[in-house]
């Protein structure tokens, strides 16, 4: 599930943009408490077996677990998002 992305600092912590196009899909890793933020586009989440869908300037607080998060990009155009 390919993705293409950059990580630049984002004051005192670190944040990775990265992009997804239709109807594609990445794995997150639960490593630390991380927030999910969509940018542009629209997101599906799958996260501890719950659906969660994410517009534009939505922000999903993430607590650290053993189990991965699901990102899709849905909708018409290319997902933009952060992982702060």
């Amino acid at each position: 599930m390919p993705d293409s992305s950059a990580t630049s600092a984002a004051g005192d912590g670190s944040r990775k943009v990265a992009q997804l196009d239709v109807n594609q899909a990445t794995r997150l890793a639960r490593k630390d408490k991380q927030v999910i933020r969509v940018v542009t586009g629209q997101a599906w989440v799958t996260v501890d077996g719950q659906d969660i869908f994410l517009e534009p300037g939505d922000e999903l607080p993430l607590q650290a677990g053993k189990d991965e998060v699901v990102l899709t990009c849905i909708g018409v155009c290319p997902l933009v998002y952060e992982v702060s």
